[in-house]
């Protein structure tokens, strides 16, 4: 249970940021705004590792320890992207539900092939009524 509270704070989190970075984006280049953000991610991460305090990282092995630090890099690709994309649109909902439901797609299919989850037709269901939704709001923009 408490996996939905964190889900909840992580989008409160998500959606200050993008809301910010847009407010900023009206008034500012993509590329400027997004080093800054990145220069707060790279402050904001070594602040929480310290909190954190990691004992016995030495216990994991090489591949685990190096599928952590790409799994970090591809952070600031995320970010990137979206500042990109958040440039570009003039409604963050629509760069919101697109990256939802893709993300939530490829997870699932993730899921399915690399860590063998047995998922219901009913949810495949569910996301292409999702896909369709998202196909709506798209073309009546």
């Amino acid at each position: 249970m408490f996996w939905i509270i964190f889900a909840l704070f992580g989008a409160l989190f998500s959606t200050m940021s993008k809301i910010i970075i847009k407010t900023l984006l009206n008034k500012n280049k993509v590329n400027e705004i997004t080093s800054f953000v990145l220069l707060g991610s790279i402050i904001s991460a070594f602040l929480l590792f310290l909190m954190l305090k990691p004992k016995k990282m030495s216990n994991f092995s090489n591949k685990t320890i190096f599928m952590g630090i790409v799994a970090g890099m591809l952070i600031p690709l995320i970010t990137y992207s979206l500042n990109k994309s958040y440039n570009l649109v003039s409604n963050l909902a629509f760069t919101a539900v697109i990256f939802s439901v893709s993300v939530t797609f490829l997870l699932l299919l993730s899921s399915i092939h690399i860590f063998n989850v047995k998922v219901k037709n009913i949810t495949f269901l569910g996301i292409i009524i999702a896909l369709l939704g998202v196909t709506i709001i798209i073309m009546t923009k």
